[in-house]
């Protein structure tokens, strides 16, 4: 399905579509203008050919009249016949101009040729006054009057045949304007109406997705809304200013209004501090009436801050009847277990001659079987040592050099029960640090064995000290497959083994890198590790002895 557009698009697109339309319309008044301009000066032209030809026509009458009237006083000697003569003088001013603008060489011909009739008339005019109708008449039968009169006519006939060819052109034209006028407009009306249909199409297709789009919207938000009431967790949507704008009817079970708590959902003030730094929270929170309270918060993309709340009252109390349980077996079993052990250990030194091979083979068999049980309980009650937060140090200054010789030795025999060599590196002057010697033992017997564990037959566990400035480095390195890369992240978790055939084969009950990470860290140090098939080095460091430090300092608990 098409996605909507953001409020935002559809102000862009509408936008888009006004200055579309605005562009377009100021085109086309342009193209209309330029249109109807180019029109009216064509109209113009036409009605100025149609002017000047009713002029000439009109100058050709006055002509006649003025030969008439000239005739007229000829024959009678009245004055009044004049009149038509003086009027034809008037119009020849006009019409000079008039005949400039179309032909100027005929216009000159025909000005001189209409003077010279002009002046034959008034010749007879004063003939007559003077000298009497003979003379006057005389002058007329001359044929004179006639010529000019004729050529007159055939100038005249040929301006206004030039005027009307060009006025036919000019009607052509204006006719042709009037079509791109028309032609304009309703292309004008056409554009705009197809940009409004365009732009109206476009809005509507953006608020019918959009109407969609909110549907969906609303149906997720009803489905959310379901899940959240659903949920056996309290769940509250803070903004940046640490506000509840949205929770569930769950969270009230959840909240125990406290001094300085946000007024509107009884929460922490901690929690609040974390929402509006959006800062990442966990913490536990114990209730008076015995309840215990998992409270997270983390920001969310559209910048508001999710809190959960979850009960893990049970799963306290799960895990203490646990801890109890595993605290009080392991005491249970250790000591039975170190009176069996003893006695396997007579059983497989120095009574061994007196049993029988079969006897024996069984003996060795449980001894080492109960060497690892008894492993096993002991890790998990320095397990408990270090979740109930008891697990001490007895930290002395001691030579690191002889401690890491020391584990060596006594882990020599495993390695070589397996095909595997140790090899040892230190530096030639001693290398002191502040530490409890058997809890590094600890830590160097699970890496060395966990080294010619996973070491192929024939390979060599490399031992080396390193002496910094502040601290130790104390490395174990083996050349077997490596940690799988799926594995890394929780290697040093309880009970963790690498998912595979080997690792099951090879044993381990899991704990043993957990506690030695507790350790380590109870010294100050750090334990890590870096791994590739063919290569791996796990590896932690010691802060070195410092003689100002008193014997009370030396007594840590973790």
């Amino acid at each position: 399905m098409r996605q909507a557009r953001t409020p935002a698009a559809i102000k862009r697109l509408v936008m888009g579509a006004s200055i579309s339309f605005v562009i377009l319309g100021l085109l086309l008044m342009i193209t209309v203008r330029e249109t109807l301009s180019s029109a009216a000066a064509s109209r113009q032209a036409v009605a100025a050919s149609h002017d000047r030809i009713s002029r000439l026509d009109a100058l050709m009458a006055a002509l006649l009249e003025a030969e008439v009237g000239q005739r007229g006083y000829v024959i009678t000697g009245d004055e009044s016949f004049l009149e038509p003569y003086r009027k034809a003088l008037d119009q020849f001013r006009s019409a000079i101009v008039i005949l400039a603008h179309i032909d100027p060489k005929r216009a000159d011909a025909l000005t001189t040729l209409i003077r010279e009739k002009l002046a034959f008339i008034a010749d007879t005019v004063i003939l007559r006054r003077e000298r009497g109708f003979e003379a006057a008449a005389s002058t007329i039968r001359s044929g004179r009057g006639k010529q000019l009169m004729d050529d007159i006519r055939v100038q005249l006939a040929g301006l206004e045949e030039e005027e009307h060819r060009e006025l036919a052109r000019r009607e052509t034209l204006r006719a042709a304007n009037e079509r791109i006028e028309r032609l304009t407009i309703y292309g004008a009306l056409a554009g705009a109406l197809t940009v409004v249909g365009i732009a109206g199409f476009l809005l509507r297709r953006e608020l019918h997705f959009r109407g969609l789009a909110e549907l969906k919207a609303r149906r997720q938000t009803d489905y959310l809304r379901a899940t959240l009431e659903n949920l056996d967790h309290g769940v509250a949507l803070l903004d940046s200013e640490g506000r509840v704008v949205e929770k569930n009817a769950k969270l009230e079970s959840f909240l125990t209004p406290s001094p300085g708590a946000a007024a509107d959902a009884g929460l922490d003030p901690q929690i609040v501090a974390a929402a509006r730094a959006g800062a990442p929270l966990f913490k536990v929170v114990d209730h008076d009436d015995g309840r215990f309270m998992e409270v997270r918060g983390s920001q969310a993309p559209n910048g508001s801050y999710v809190v959960t709340f979850t009960d893990i009252s049970a799963r306290r109390r799960a895990e203490n009847m646990k801890a109890a349980f595993v605290s009080n077996v392991s005491h249970e079993l250790r000591t039975p277990l170190t009176s069996i052990r003893a006695s396997l250990r007579l059983m497989v030194g120095p009574l061994k001659a007196d049993l029988t091979d079969r006897v024996a083979r069984l003996a060795t068999i449980a001894d080492r079987n109960a060497e690892n049980l008894l492993k096993l309980v002991s890790d998990l009650l320095d397990l408990d040592k270090i979740e109930s937060g008891k697990m001490t140090f007895d930290f002395a200054v001691v030579d690191l050099n002889t401690i890491v010789a020391e584990a060596a030795e006594m882990n020599r025999a495993y390695a070589e029960a397996r095909g595997v060599g140790i090899a040892v590196g230190l530096p030639a002057s001693a290398v002191q640090v502040k530490a409890d010697a058997p809890r590094i033992q600890q830590v160097m017997a699970n890496l060395v064995s966990n080294a010619a564990k996973f070491s192929p037959e024939g390979g060599i566990v490399v031992i080396s000290v390193e002496k910094g400035n502040e601290t130790a480095r104390i490395v174990v390195h083996d050349s077997g497959p490596g940690i799988p890369e799926h594995f890394r992240s929780e290697i040093f978790e309880k009970f963790s083994q690498a998912r595979s055939s080997d690792s099951t084969k090879l044993g381990g009950s899991g704990l043993g890198l957990n506690i030695a990470k507790a350790i380590v860290e109870g010294h100050g140090g750090e334990l890590s590790f870096d791994s590739r098939p063919g290569d791996t080095n796990f590896w932690f460091t010691l802060p070195l002895s410092t003689p100002d430090r008193s014997n009370a300092e030396q007594l840590a608990e973790v």
